[in-house]
């Protein structure tokens, strides 16, 4: 049996509820997670005795609902909406992080004419400022590759209103 609301549901003691194997009948049920823990890797009881739910039943009421939900155009809009707020949160926060790191690789670059410009005049040796360049070559290449992992994970998410309108 799939268990499709493992961990997506709690019970009645506030504790999630997991799929628990076949009981008499072959019937499945949701249980209190500690419980069926304790029992299996411990043997102890657990202090919950609130029984379990059939999941087929259980699984069944969520289709229903989710259904009903995603067939109501004012809950489908209102999540989006509500989706829409987060992600431009997330985007400003993306925007800020971005600028920063961005700000790093300006400062490194100019770590890098500092360095040019002593080699120039005789301040430094030619290894030390290979070693010098070197390390602020690898900075830089760690702080791009920080972007662009960020813009991969978090990359500006858009919306077409008039497809939502569409579709709602």
């Amino acid at each position: 049996f799939p268990y499709l609301l493992t961990g997506q549901i709690y019970h009645g003691c506030g504790n999630r509820m997991a799929g628990d194997g076949s009981g008499k009948g072959g019937h499945f049920y949701y249980r209190c997670s500690s419980r069926t823990q304790m029992q299996r890797t411990l043997g102890i009881r657990s202090d919950c005795h609130i029984p379990g739910v059939n999941a087929a039943i259980m699984d069944g009421l969520f289709w229903i609902k989710l259904r009903e939900h995603l067939s109501d155009p004012g809950f489908v809009r209102k999540q989006v909406e509500e989706y829409l707020v987060g992600r431009t949160r997330q985007n400003e926060a993306y925007s800020e992080g971005k600028a920063r790191l961005e700000e790093q690789i300006e400062k490194i670059k100019e770590e890098q004419d500092r360095y040019a410009k002593a080699y120039g005049v005789g301040s430094l040796e030619f290894e030390q400022f290979q070693g010098l360049v070197k390390d602020a070559k690898k900075r830089k290449l760690e702080v791009e590759e920080k972007i662009k992992d960020q813009e991969q994970r978090d990359g500006h998410i858009v919306i077409d209103q008039s497809k939502l309108d569409l579709f709602c």
